[in-house]
């Protein structure tokens, strides 16, 4: 399982035998998402799958998920970055104060629209009040 891991993620590894907290933070977060991927998910939940990595590998991050949304399954994202998760999302959910303020399409929505379910402006508590 490693060696197929290592091969289909493309990490940088002197052996499947190295200890995984030796690795960079990069091929650390491909280990972790191939062995999830490994497992045929129906529902794969990311949090800052990419936070602390450099380009190449946030990228190469993405793809991975891009490839399991393409195979059906749903991947749950949890980010900060507005333009990360309009890139990658079919829909966004905006929490504010603990609650849903509202679910946008991401391809129909921009970030001022966001950013204002963000701060509940025409979220739930607002509604009907214009």
């Amino acid at each position: 399982l490693a060696e197929q891991i290592v091969n289909d993620f493309n990490i940088y590894t002197p052996s499947v035998n190295y200890t995984v907290k030796k690795l960079s933070g990069g091929n650390i977060q491909k280990v972790l998402l191939g062995r999830e991927i490994w497992l045929s998910p129906k529902v794969l939940i990311t949090a800052y799958p990419v936070r602390g990595l450099d380009i190449g590998a946030s990228y190469n991050i993405y793809h991975l998920l891009n490839e399991q949304k393409k195979k059906g399954v749903a991947v749950i994202f949890v980010g900060e970055d507005l333009d990360v998760l309009m890139e990658l999302s079919d829909r966004i959910m905006v929490l504010c104060g603990g609650e849903v303020s509202g679910i946008l399409d991401a391809r129909k929505t921009d970030k001022n629209e966001v950013g204002m379910l963000m701060t509940r402006v025409g979220g739930k508590e607002h509604e009907g009040k214009e």
